[in-house]
């Protein structure tokens, strides 16, 4: 960034009495008339021979006062001002006084200063508040202590500028500034403070201007720390020297404290481009470093602190009637015609560290070519950055692992029977495969396993469970998922206790395979609007389950084409009306258990069965379709854990329609949480295929060199490690769901069972949907060999491409969360307390403020790692859409109605629930980070949190349209994206290995863990060859 483009982004909010330059300089002159006029003063000033004082003395002179300087003795007391005349000079020194003490020396100090009647004493020097004290009580009661202390006092903040108000740090190198404030405040003495942030001008004795002169005088880069968009703030002396003088006899300054500096801010880059033009040089060439990487050894690299440092002066200009003359150019001008143009260097020239950092930064450039001539694929060129180090993929295996002992009997159950690992590129039909998963349940049952007792009671197994049987067979995943989860857990959830003890074990063993019958043909998501009926005859007291018509057939139902016994049947509750019309009243959309097939497999009266055929994938799930013609059940199959109804109809439940209807489906969120961890199962094992793949596979290379793996094409690694990243924030995220879902389970607290609901909506969503894409990606990252069959992404891609829509289409259940965060908004106003998942929106007005301009420019590495940052930015743009979108919609209902404005709005309530989960997700992924115990790893997870946030904060326009993040912000996040995805590269082999998927579970030949030995002879055998 320039230094012209900073003073277009970098002022300061104006005063509303600020003053012009020129009305300063015309007040300056008056205060000269008025000295004259016999307004003088007797003036102390301890320090005056260096820098400020020396100017702040000569203004005082100059304006008719009576000025003492008190020093050691040292020679010369005074020193000529770089650009004055000799005469000037020798007038100065003429009327200038010079008292030679310690102002420690409190006896001595009494006695040369009592009685000398001082009237306003200038402390250019004290440091500490001991210092001061003997001055005190020597000069006795004084109109006007002026004090120099330094902006250094105040305590680091993200919010800039610093003002006078803001905390100051105890544990400052200043602190002795701040000591001296409070003795002034405590001891009552009318006092004014002065911070000024760095200084520099003709005379500077400190190392700020001379630094970088001496590096643009001997032609050298100049070495800057980081980014170099560090923001900071220089004050020219002469500007400081006149907010001194200004303070005099100011009666707006009694016991005040101001900030002084320049009036702008400027970076690291800009000071040194603004020093290059002043000393009328061509823009130096500036090297960037990392100072982590360098031991200096005490030596200081940079002059400046490596952090933003600038404070406000809008309450001096407004209080002194003051403007700073000097902008920066014109001010480091003045500086190097003056002074250090001419050769009058206070310090030497020392580059000793600037060498260190260009020796090193050579040795790193030189570092590519030389492993283009290694003979080892791992050091081949653009390869691996090793600044992550290789951990423990042992301790990372068992951090992930859910339950490593299930993960063991599963993997070993299927390792004693390979014939049950279904072998996709030679083919079933659809009959063959459903035969060939009743056989893997039968396996997995006969060896002691409950599936019932798990989604029941042992949550976390079941759920692992899905995970583990996903790259197992989908099929197998899916048709379990249909019995427990649904037919059992909607019997189990939605029924009371007689029906569990009725069906628990049946179910559990698969003696009555069952169906999960709420999808119509012609309606599937608006679950409240299906019309299959189930009518009571209080003669018989029985229900009557019909199929109205062709648009009420049961579709897509699982299990039902060969294998189902019986059904939980949603449909429409109708009792005769008690007014004995013979009306019937509709009391909405219930459960119902209903026999589908006899012991022979023979369909019951009245219910008709078709099969749903080939589908794109899952051939070994029988889908079904049913249509019900006066089927009879007895009365007690309404599962009726939330309605009832008695021998003479009477309906009876203690919720209201609509709190009822969201109970049953509330119930039901155990299969969305299966869901995920299912298509989570996918994932993983599609990325380790793909970075296996990757890492062995070699294609081009240097001329005469060895070829390059495609993994290490940055190319490459900007699709897939974010992706690793992903799927390391979907695993600890879903075990956060998961963990959630078992303590509501256990607790029924209401708000946490409504959370949990939410969040299993919007994280199937995301999931399945990531996941979805990962698979396209993945496959064509393996080019031609992913489109193999035996390879799986095919059938992977084609098996998994429905768990976007059932369970609740994946858009449906993204405007539930939608809905979710709005009465969640509406609650953070009212004051209600808010749940784990959506605590953050307590700082919603917060957080949906654009940031401070510092912050939307800070480009440096530390700020874009910030956990703090990445954190808070995703979720303003959380509490930044969920604001927006409640504008719209209250705006649009006015005009368009609730539903119209709904649908106008959609698109952006998409977009609300996506940003929802990812902000999730990176808290979870964080904390994941957080609680790894090995060092190692633990920089591993944290940097694929960095890489997922930093890509979602790339992707998403919203950042720019808000300003949130300015444009070299922009460039620097996408520099650090590639930085990590670069770093990951190093150790991506052992984060996928970490997943610790078998071979002959994985079972894709270019992804085995042998590959990295022998990349082709799994394929190659594969196709009959050895």
């Amino acid at each position: 960034m320039s230094v012209m483009n900073l003073q277009s982004t970098g002022r300061y909010t104006a005063h509303s009495n600020r003053v012009s330059r020129t009305s300063c300089r015309a007040n300056a002159a008056r205060t000269v008339v008025s000295m004259a006029a016999g307004d003088s003063k007797k003036i102390l000033m301890l320090g005056g021979t260096r820098f400020i004082g020396v100017y702040l003395a000569r203004q005082l002179v100059e304006a008719g006062h009576e000025v003492t300087l008190l020093t050691r003795g040292k020679k010369p007391v005074t020193f000529q001002i770089p650009d004055d005349t000799d005469q000037g000079f020798e007038q100065y020194k003429s009327a200038v006084k010079h008292i030679a003490a310690d102002r420690t020396d409190a006896d001595a100090l009494k006695q040369q200063l009592s009685g000398a009647g001082f009237q306003v004493v200038y402390d250019m020097n004290g440091r500490e508040a001991k210092d001061v004290e003997p001055v005190l009580a020597a000069v006795g009661d004084v109109e006007q202590y002026i004090f120099c202390s330094s902006a250094g006092v105040y305590l680091k903040s993200d919010q800039m500028p610093h003002r006078e108000e803001d905390s100051t740090d105890p544990k400052s190198r200043h602190k002795g500034k701040l000591d001296t404030e409070k003795l002034l405040t405590d001891k009552g003495i009318t006092f004014t403070s002065v911070r000024p942030v760095y200084i520099y001008g003709p005379l500077n004795y400190n190392p700020v201007e001379e630094w970088f002169f001496h590096r643009i005088k001997a032609g050298r880069p100049i070495p800057v720390p980081n980014s170099g968009q560090q923001v900071t703030q220089l004050g020219q002396v002469k500007d400081l020297a006149t907010a001194f003088h200004k303070i005099l006899s100011n009666p707006k300054t009694k016991n005040q404290i101001y900030n002084i500096s320049g009036e702008r801010f400027v970076t690291f880059d800009g000071i040194a481009k603004a020093c290059a033009k002043a000393a009328g040089a061509p823009e130096p060439e500036l090297i960037h470093y990392n100072p982590k990487d360098f031991d200096f050894g005490g030596k200081k690299a940079f002059p400046l602190r490596d952090q933003h440092f600038f404070a406000s002066i809008d309450k001096a200009m407004a209080d002194l009637d003051w403007a700073p003359e000097f902008d920066l150019v014109k001010g480091l001008t003045d500086s190097y015609e003056k002074d250090f143009g001419r050769g009058t260097f206070r310090k030497e020239a020392d580059f000793t560290t600037d060498d260190m950092i260009l020796e090193k930064l050579r040795k790193h450039l030189l570092s590519a070519p030389q492993a283009q001539q290694s003979t080892q694929l791992e050091a081949a060129p653009c390869a691996v950055n090793r600044s992550l180090p290789r951990f423990d993929a042992t301790f990372m295996e068992h951090y992930l692992d859910t339950d490593r002992g299930l993960k063991e009997e599963v993997y070993d159950l299927f390792k004693q029977h390979p014939e049950l690992l279904y072998a996709v590129e030679e083919g079933m039909t659809k009959e063959q495969h459903r035969d060939f998963v009743r056989k893997q349940l039968r396996v997995i049952l006969s060896s002691g396993y409950s599936p019932m007792s798990f989604f029941m009671k042992d949550h976390k197994k079941y759920f692992y469970m899905a995970e583990l049987l996903a790259l197992v067979d989908l099929s197998l995943t899916v048709k379990m998922g249909v019995q427990y989860s649904l037919w059992g857990g909607s019997v189990m959830n939605l029924g009371t206790e007689r029906h569990k003890k009725q069906y628990f074990d049946a179910i559990d063993k698969f003696k009555i395979p069952g169906c999960f019958c709420m999808t119509e043909l012609g309606h599937g998501s608006n679950v409240a609007a299906l019309q299959t009926e189930c009518v009571l005859d209080t003669t018989t007291d029985e229900w009557i389950v019909n199929t109205p018509d062709d648009s009420a057939i049961k579709w897509w139902i699982g299990n039902a084409a060969e294998d189902g016994k019986m059904g939980t049947v949603f449909a429409r509750l109708k009792v005769p009306a008690p007014d004995g019309s013979g009306a019937l009243d509709d009391h909405g959309v219930h459960a119902f258990i209903v026999p589908l097939r006899d012991e022979e497999s023979q369909c019951f009266p009245g219910v008709e069965i078709k099969d749903c055929g080939y589908k794109v994938g899952l051939q070994g799930v029988d889908n079904g379709a049913m249509r019900f013609t006066n089927v009879r059940i007895p009365r007690d199959n309404l599962l009726d854990r939330f309605a009832t109804v008695d021998r003479g109809g009477k309906y009876s439940s203690p919720y209201s329609p609509s709190r009822r209807f969201a109970a049953t489906l509330g119930e039901l969120t155990g299969g969305r949480v299966g869901l995920t961890c299912g298509s989570l199962g996918v994932l993983k094992g599609a990325v380790t295929i793909t970075v296996r793949y990757g890492a062995q596979r070699q294609q081009f290379g240097p001329a005469e060199g060895r070829e390059v793996a495609v993994l290490d094409y940055t190319s490459q690694q900007l699709k897939l490690m974010p992706m690793l990243a992903t799927c390391y924030a979907l695993h600890f995220t879903a075990a956060f769901l998961v963990e959630q879902y078992t303590q509501a389970k256990r607790t029924k607290e209401e708000e946490l069972v409504a959370d949990v609901h939410s969040l299993s909506a919007g994280l199937k969503a995301y999931t399945t949907q990531y996941t979805a894409q990962a698979l396209s990606i993945c496959r064509e990252c393996c080019g031609g060999h992913g489109y193999a069959a035996v390879n799986r992404f095919g059938a992977l891609r084609s098996d998994h491409d429905i768990f976007q829509t059932f369970e609740g289409d994946n858009t449906v259940l993204l405007q539930q969360v939608a809905a979710m965060l709005l009465k969640r908004y509406k609650e953070k106003f009212s004051g209600n307390p808010l749940g784990a998942t959506w605590g953050y929106l307590r700082q919603m007005a917060r957080d949906s403020l654009p940031p401070n301009p510092l912050v939307s420019h800070d480009t440096q590495p530390s700020h874009l790692r910030d956990p703090a940052f990445l954190v808070k930015t995703l979720r303003y743009r959380t509490a930044r859409l969920l604001h927006t979108v409640a504008m719209r919609l209250r705006k649009h209902t006015r005009k368009l109605g609730a539903f119209q404005a709904w649908n106008k709005c959609l698109n952006h309530l998409l977009e609300l629930a996506r940003a929802h989960v990812e902000a999730v997700m990176l808290t979870n992924i964080l904390e994941g980070a957080n609680k790894c115990e090995d060092l190692d790893a633990r920089k591993s997870i944290k940097a694929m949190a960095d890489l997922f946030a930093l890509q979602r904060i790339q992707q998403d326009i919203l950042f720019r349209n808000d300003d949130y993040v300015a444009p070299e912000k922009a460039k620097a996040i996408k520099r650090m994206i590639e930085k990590l995805c670069s770093e990951l590269r190093g150790v991506c082999c052992p984060l996928v290995d970490a997943f610790a998927i078998p071979d002959f579970i994985l079972r894709a030949p270019i992804g085995l863990s042998t590959a990295a030995k022998d990349p082709y002879a799994a394929y190659l055998q594969s196709i009959g060859w050895d």
